[in-house]
């Protein structure tokens, strides 16, 4: 399931990444080729330009400053990839660095929700299957600490598997730790005094694994209209920047003309 979560996730990113190539392509195109050559023409008709309209001639002109506001852009991002990975290699999951950006993520709209069920049908699942397998509490937890990355979920498994050891039953550990839907504990308590755990994890497991599945479904259809609106947003305010002093332009000389 994890080699199909990710080969969904990047299918889910293939638009948003091809849409913002384009856009990137296309501000381009207008800074380095139409706004240099329209600006040529602006200067000839001797009208006042407005402030946002120079300020595109102006950036248009000055390659080098387009080549840093560029640079800074694509810097910004890799910075951040590369901070991530940073983070990921060489911090332990113990460390207060590392449950921060995981806490980070999980406040982010959508992926938050992934990453949250994701962790969610995990857990379910190794548990699931190590009681299966006839593996004690113990050490099923001490296999799902080492199993699950995400330093959020990596501290309330800890934190389980301590107030277990303290004589707190499993359901009221989940329920203490705080992390977990009501849902998933609810149904670890049904199994745990009914006796059927396994059966409610694989339950667990079989629901978080279909919500996982219809939020990377639903991920591109948010992505599309808010992507649109940014892209066309950019690209209006450049056309609107270029074409309003012609068309004043021409309408100056129409009510002369008329007049």
């Amino acid at each position: 399931f994890l080699e199909k979560l990710k080969s969904e996730a990047k299918k889910a990113m293939i638009y948003p990444l091809f849409v913002i190539s384009v856009m990137i392509g296309a501000i381009f195109m207008w800074l380095f080729v139409i706004i240099p050559k329209i600006s040529l023409f602006l200067s000839s008709l001797n009208i006042k330009l407005p402030s946002y309209t120079l300020f595109l001639i102006n950036l248009s002109h000055n390659r080098v400053l387009l080549l840093k506001i560029f640079l800074t852009f694509f810097g910004t991002i890799f910075g951040l990839w590369f901070f991530n990975y940073l983070i990921k290699k060489f911090f332990s999951k113990e460390n207060r660095v590392l449950y921060y950006k995981d806490a980070l993520f999980l406040k982010l709209p959508v992926v938050g929700a992934l990453i949250y069920n994701y962790n969610h049908f995990l857990i379910a699942s190794f548990l699931g299957a190590l009681i299966s397998a006839g593996v004690t509490i113990s050490q099923a937890f001490n296999i799902l600490m080492q199993s699950i990355n995400n330093a959020v979920f990596y501290r309330n498994i800890f934190k389980i598997d301590e107030l277990i050891r303290a004589g707190e039953t499993l359901s009221e550990a989940f329920k203490v730790a705080g992390k977990f839907s009501p849902m998933f504990t609810r149904y670890i308590m049904v199994g745990e005094r009914t006796g059927t755990l396994e059966r409610q994890c694989d339950f667990l497991a079989d629901y978080y694994r279909n919500k996982v599945d219809s939020t990377l479904a639903l991920l591109p259809k948010l992505l599309e209209p808010i992507l649109i609106l940014f892209v066309g947003g950019i690209m209006l305010g450049m056309i609107f920047a270029v074409f309003m002093p012609i068309y004043s332009s021409i309408s100056q000389v129409l009510k002369s003309v008329g007049g």
